[in-house]
């Protein structure tokens, strides 16, 4: 049961990184280097799935990290 729990874990630090260097690629590619601005296409796109990819990104790097319970700030969320 102890290396199934490792196990997920490992997936999801995976996922976590996964998603991060899918933002990052996105941020870097549409501003080329951040050579010039992001246009207004690159931004609607930001807004609409990057928000919340890097909201999903923090929320499960707290959920990781934290052991899985958020009771002390009020959220219970359950753990596997």
């Amino acid at each position: 049961m102890n290396l199934l729990l490792i196990s997920i874990r490992v997936l999801w630090m995976l996922a976590i990184l996964i998603n991060l260097s899918g933002v990052l690629w996105f941020i870097l590619g549409s501003t080329a280097n951040f050579q010039r601005g992001i246009d207004l296409i690159s931004t609607v796109i930001l807004i609409y799935a990057g928000i919340p990819s890097i909201l999903l990104i923090v929320m499960s790097a707290i959920l990781l990290f934290e052991g899985g319970t958020l009771q002390n700030r009020g959220l219970s969320v359950f753990y596997l």
